[in-house]
């Protein structure tokens, strides 16, 4: 039995939103870190209309993106030059994959059968490098 086609989600009157996959978030995860990630995936939330969860997501996601940035600047030289360089980056997109695979592609799925769009790649990656700059500073 066919599962019934929702509505496109959309932001005021005459605009649809659109959401990001779990693959843009890891994307934009890897280049700017897990403040991109949680940008995003508040993002989508919003979109969703679940604007409790958005609010939740960007302070967990702050929280943990200052307490990363706290834990990696603590680490001494010599165990912090054993970590691989690409670990790092792989590990915040494999995590923001990871949520949005579990708390958002049911409706992820349904908006994209409903004729709804996906995000696009220049706020993915726009997204990902106002992270990386905020990061870094």
């Amino acid at each position: 039995m066919d599962r019934p086609r929702t509505p496109i989600v959309r932001i005021g009157p005459h605009t649809p939103a659109t959401l990001f996959t779990e693959k843009g978030t890891a994307v934009a995860s890897a280049i700017g870190g897990p403040l991109a990630g949680t940008y995003l995936i508040a993002k989508n939330f919003r979109s969703l209309g679940k604007e409790d969860a958005a609010g939740l997501t960007l302070i967990i996601g702050g929280a943990l993106t200052v307490a990363l940035l706290t834990t990696l600047a603590l680490l001494p030289l010599s165990v912090a030059e054993k970590i691989p360089q690409h670990f790092i980056p792989l590990a915040y997109g494999l995590v923001g994959y990871l949520v949005v695979k579990s708390l958002q592609q049911q409706d992820i799925n349904a908006h994209l059968q409903a004729g709804g769009k996906k995000g696009s790649c220049q706020v993915i990656v726009g997204s990902g490098l106002v992270s990386l700059v905020l990061s870094l500073g």
